[in-house]
């Protein structure tokens, strides 16, 4: 079984009362099959999923030239019942041997850490990869909601054989990130993970192949790899 499947009843719970499903519909001004977030960012609506929401914006272009005319594509999974919510685009792109991230978020409530998944495909929607960006520092959405982050992540450090990691050329090919909050972690200790659910759908959307195993965190005890990485 799942750590979210075991974590689902204390998310209800403890969340309902503080963070209603309807606080998307007061919070976002919904333009058709389009949305417009805190910063601005027009997303288009790429499916919904229980109380969450998929988001598929263009980020900058490949490789950093205008004239490359092919955009990023950056999703986003929101959904306000975790108590963070992205507020502007985020995704990641590569440069040279590195990923070069953007996360934009506020926190709905008193938070001490926040941990953001980031789902990888290249250009020919081939699953390439998942990773975890962690965010330790307290937020409060009355006097300090934002995170605010730029992870450069250097994951370059296995051949392209491996099953973990990712080569250079396999950086070089990369196109589309998939950002949810995976899990959250509140000013009284309290812990709460992300059903993954919806985080499996916006995933399908480019291969069929990726698996709710491959979106988790490593086994803690495992040697570390491209999904243990920290931004404090």
């Amino acid at each position: 079984m799942s750590r979210a499947s075991i974590l689902l009843p204390v998310v209800a719970v403890v969340l309902f009362s503080v963070h209603p499903q309807a606080l998307l519909a007061q919070e976002q001004e919904r333009k058709g099959d389009y949305v417009e977030l805190d910063d601005g960012s027009n997303y288009w609506v790429r499916v919904r999923v229980g109380g969450a929401f998929v988001f598929e914006a263009n980020g900058p272009p490949h490789s950093g030239y205008e004239e490359s005319e092919v955009n990023y594509k950056w999703l986003v999974v929101q959904d306000s019942a975790l108590g963070v919510v992205f507020r502007g685009k985020a995704g990641f792109k590569s440069s040279g041997s590195t990923f070069d991230g953007d996360i934009d978020a506020r926190a709905l409530a008193d938070i001490e850490a926040v941990e953001f998944g980031v789902i990888t495909f290249n250009v020919w929607k081939e699953y390439t990869g998942t990773w975890f960006v962690t965010d330790i520092a307290k937020r409060n959405p009355m006097l300090h909601p934002r995170f605010s982050i730029d992870p450069r992540i250097y994951p370059c450090v296995r051949d392209s054989d491996s099953p973990v990691g990712y080569s250079c050329y396999d950086i070089h090919k990369h196109l589309t990130s998939i950002t949810n909050v995976a899990r959250v972690r509140y000013s009284d200790g309290t812990i709460v993970v992300a059903d993954l659910q919806p985080a499996l759908e916006a995933a399908h959307l480019f291969s069929g192949d990726v698996t709710v195993e491959d979106l988790e965190p490593d086994d803690p005890m495992a040697p570390p790899g491209p999904k243990d990485l920290v931004q404090t």
